[in-house]
């Protein structure tokens, strides 16, 4: 018998009741499954490379200060401060260094450093993304105002955070490298679920599906940078061999490494410019030699931990295109022919009187018996002998007997100097030290040497002391080699003094004598790259020529203390006279010319 209507109705309501019941506790378990959905790290999809032979065992600093382009002396330790010289990629290399330090000692005093600076930077790191407060200029030159974010600074926290959670085992470290790995999630206009678009990005897809990481503020546009995604790169490797022990966590860390590797490899045609330093990035034509020698370091690590053959090809062919650092030249008519010892200078030919070369004392006295020989002096003797039209032929063998003395205690052929003296600044200096004076003035012996005799063995010294002359600092040049040459915070070549325990001055009677050897070198020998060191020498004379006059007073010859006499005045003055004569450049002739005025 059926139902009546009542009955009917009553179970209808409860059937659709329950019907009703249940799409809304599915509406509410879907909405509740996607808030957590949109709250989770997601990634835009992107190309990635094949990442099965990864070996995620490899410590990649092991030797960090040379991998990073970063050294561990006292002087060149950046500084971690809260205000304008916050300085957090610097710190966080030091960082790392300093945990790869106390890793192969075991002294404690690394450890407790790397803490202090770990803290600095997590003092200023507000939601995993840490800060950068200076003043900076993207690759066009342009001024970017602070606060500005760079995802190659996040990879370096990673690391550093990693290496020190793994030493440690604290899990505060731990902590913190999740904020920093999450704020690498943040891609440029990418929507997760319901979430806004970050304000602040670190990374990208580009149009053809590839992974940036790259710099971010309101006035930056994309650089990509070799050596910043590498940095990066590698960060994201360490948080994934110490720190991703979860299955999301391996496989978001894994999956951002593998988009990184596919990028670098995709793209190191573009950066890199045969036989010259790399581009340092792809949105302008702008060149760094560090940045180029730390990449060749990061495609080694990339390649031994990958197996990836296009990263170990890359690294070889960066390290065949380093011959010649880059830095600004200049261009003018060099004349091939300019003998700037004919007529013989005063100085020489109060010299070449002498029956036997200089010798000093170990305190730097000059004396006739006993002592040391002294290689600058000597030098200045044997071009004496050399250079004066009327010597004879007892002197050009003289003028090479000293010379080849004085070139048996090179290292790689870099002269050292075994008596103490002072820097610029008054402070002592013990031996050994190298000069760049000392370094041209026997490029011009051996090259006059060479064209007095035609004996292949003086141009064969000549390369030798060109080679010890041009290797440029903390550019590729091992702790036990000395170098001769730097590049300054604008990017100009400097010759100098090594002094060992102090920093550079650059003495510009260094650099000109060193600059008129290199000029020497190119005329016999016609070398490109002698050229290109020679045009990068006159371009930065030419820099701070408006800078050197004071009238009425002797010039300064030292820039970076200011200090000058009227012995190296009168020097200073014929050196920039013989560059005018070389060049034909006005600028040149005009200075020397009102320096000779304010001594007449």
């Amino acid at each position: 018998m059926g139902l009546k209507a009542p009955a009917l109705r009553t179970t209808l309501s409860k059937v659709l009741a329950l019907v009703a019941a249940a799409v809304v506790l599915d509406l509410l378990i879907t909405a509740a499954v996607f808030v957590d959905r949109r709250d989770d790290p997601q990634v835009p999809d992107f190309r990635v490379a094949d990442v099965s032979t990864v070996t995620w065992g490899v410590s990649p600093y092991r030797t960090a200060p040379r991998q990073l382009g970063f050294s561990l002396d006292r002087t060149l330790r950046p500084t971690a401060d809260a205000g304008k010289n916050f300085a957090p990629d610097l710190d966080a290399a030091y960082v790392i260094a300093t945990l790869a330090r106390f890793e192969s000692t075991d002294d404690q005093r690394w450890l407790r450093t790397a803490r202090r600076s770990v803290q600095r930077l997590l003092r200023e790191t507000e939601a995993g993304l840490v800060p950068h407060r200076n003043v900076t200029t993207d690759l066009l030159g342009t001024p970017v105002e602070p606060p500005w974010y760079a995802a190659d600074t996040q990879g370096r926290v990673l690391s550093a955070l990693a290496r020190l959670a793994e030493v440690t085992g604290e899990q505060r470290w731990r902590d913190r490298a999740d904020e920093i790995f999450g704020a690498l999630l943040s891609f440029q206009g990418f929507f997760a679920g319901e979430q806004p678009a970050p304000r602040q990005w670190m990374s990208s897809v580009d149009p053809d599906g590839y992974v940036w990481f790259d710099r971010f503020s309101t006035d930056l546009s994309s650089n990509k940078v070799l050596s910043e995604q590498l940095w990066t790169m590698l960060g994201i490797y360490d948080y994934r061999r110490i720190l991703a022990d979860r299955p999301t966590e391996k496989g978001l860390s894994s999956r951002l490494f593998a988009g990184s590797l596919a990028t670098v490899e995709k793209y190191l045609p573009s950066w890199r410019v045969p036989g010259r330093i790399a581009i340092s990035g792809l949105s302008a034509d702008n060149r760094d030699v560090r940045e180029h020698f730390v990449a060749i370091e990061q495609l080694k690590i990339v390649a031994s931990i990958t197996s990836s053959p296009t990263a170990a090809r890359a690294a070889a062919d960066l390290g065949r295109d380093t011959n010649v650092p880059f830095f600004p030249t200049k261009t003018f008519d060099t004349q091939p022919d300019v003998d700037v010892f004919v007529p013989l200078p005063a100085e020489l030919r109060d010299l070449a009187r002498l029956d036997d070369p200089p010798r000093v004392t170990a305190t730097g006295r000059s004396t006739s018996v006993g002592g040391v020989l002294d290689p600058g002096k000597s030098a200045s003797y044997a071009l004496a002998l050399v250079a004066d039209p009327a010597s004879t032929p007892a002197d050009v063998d003289k003028a090479g007997r000293v010379a080849e003395l004085i070139v048996s205690a090179a290292t790689d052929g870099a002269v050292p100097h075994r008596y103490a003296t002072k820097a610029p600044d008054g402070e002592s200096v013990r031996p050994p030290w190298y000069s760049s004076a000392t370094q041209g003035t026997l490029l011009s012996v051996f090259t006059r040497l060479h064209q007095r005799t035609a004996q292949e063995r003086w141009l064969a010294l000549a390369d030798d002391v060109f080679g010890g002359l041009t290797r440029v600092r903390d550019y590729g040049v091992p702790n036990d080699r000395p170098w001769l040459a730097l590049v300054d915070f604008s990017g100009y070549l400097w010759f100098d003094r090594n002094l060992v325990t102090q920093p550079p001055f650059r003495s510009l009677r260094e650099h000109l004598a060193a600059v008129i050897g290199i000029y020497d070198y190119w005329r016999l020998t016609g070398d490109g790259i002698a050229y290109a060191y020679f045009a990068g020498g006159v371009a930065s004379m030419r820099e701070v020529l408006p800078l050197i006059r004071r009238p009425g007073e002797p010039a300064v010859e030292t820039l970076d203390v200011g200090v000058g006499d009227r012995r190296q005045h009168v020097a200073l003055t014929q050196q920039i006279a013989a560059i005018a004569a070389i060049t034909g450049d006005t600028t040149f002739a005009r200075i020397a010319r009102l320096l000779g005025q304010d001594f007449p």
